[in-house]
């Protein structure tokens, strides 16, 4: 861009000026060598630099792309926040030679001149587009965190324990798999008599495809487990996982050998911090219609929009 093209001639002619100790010279090329002076026969230098001797008859190099490369940080910045400033210093910088009678005229100007010049061009920068800062983040950026890691999942009265983690692990799995149709039961419901494999079952057509186990409790034993995995025979293929408070290493190595994943409750807090904030609300919706239609204990549900009332989450998102 021509005005950061423009600038660097000035900051490149007072530099040189600087060390050489005059204001002004007719012809600069013809005045100073650069590198293309001094370059192989045939090999064409790129960028601009110009030797340039002090008084004690020191060379010195100063070159105009270290220069370019400034002044485009510095209007693209934080500080100026010009992104419409174009990023391009390898093309601007070695395309100098199709504004040599520019540059000439920048070296044969007086110092006050070349401030006016200087000037000019940055009040030019200035009316390009400020950066627009983003827009301030949602009130709430991890609903379904802070669900699974602040909800008192400790049974009120008229509560069944266990069931807020059960909720929340079948908000999880729904989110996380929208094409799977979930099979589930209030909790304490047992499995054989609801028919199911797990606390949560998810079902590809007539297959079973996932299934997870719910725990809120520390498990220390894969014996804790016994039902869970010896319902998993006939199917090889499913996606097991348990879902519980916390594991011992002991549990985890015992179950994994059975082929089952461990998922504590701070696991699944990590993961779902990943999780863009429509599917965190997501699954706290298929919470909730889990409160409300499968374990149908109004007290539960009513305490979990109290919660989210609490926090300012609001599930239109």
């Amino acid at each position: 861009m021509l005005i950061g093209l423009y600038s660097c001639f000035v900051a490149l002619a007072e530099k040189v000026f600087e060390i050489d100790g005059r204001e002004r010279v007719d012809d600069v090329l013809e005045e100073f060598e650069t590198t293309g002076d001094r370059a192989e026969t045939g090999h064409r230098v790129a960028t601009l630099t110009i030797f340039v001797y002090d008084g004690d008859d020191r060379e010195h190099q100063v070159g105009i792309r270290g220069l370019y490369n400034d002044f485009s940080d510095f209007a693209r910045g934080p500080k100026l926040s010009r992104p419409g400033y174009p990023s391009s210093p390898g093309h601007t910088t070695s395309s100098w030679r199709d504004n040599r009678e520019d540059l000439k005229a920048v070296f044969a100007m007086t110092r006050g001149e070349r401030r006016a010049l200087a000037e000019a061009t940055w009040d030019f920068l200035l009316r390009l587009p400020r950066w627009e800062r983003r827009l301030p983040p949602r009130t709430v950026r991890d609903p379904f965190a802070q669900t699974l890691r602040d909800f008192d999942r400790i049974a009120h009265q008229g509560e069944v324990g266990g069931a807020a983690l059960q909720g929340f692990v079948y908000g999880y799995m729904a989110a996380d798999a929208p094409t799977v149709q979930f099979r589930t039961a209030s909790a304490r419901t047992g499995g054989k008599r609801a028919r199911l494999v797990g606390d949560i079952d998810g079902y590809d057509g007539p297959d079973l495809a996932l299934t997870a186990e719910v725990k809120d409790r520390d498990l220390q034993d894969s014996q804790e487990i016994t039902d869970f995995y010896s319902n998993l025979g006939p199917w090889p293929d499913a996606i097991a996982f348990v879902a519980c408070r916390s594991a011992s290493p002991t549990f985890k190595d015992e179950v994994e050998e059975l082929r089952i994943g461990v998922y504590t409750l701070d696991q699944l807090v990590d993961q779902v911090e990943l999780w863009i904030v429509p599917k965190q609300l997501a699954a706290i919706r298929h919470a909730m219609g889990y409160f409300d239609s499968i374990e149908k204990k109004p007290d539960l549900g009513d305490r979990f929009q109290a919660f989210l009332q609490a926090r300012n989450i609001d599930l239109r998102g």
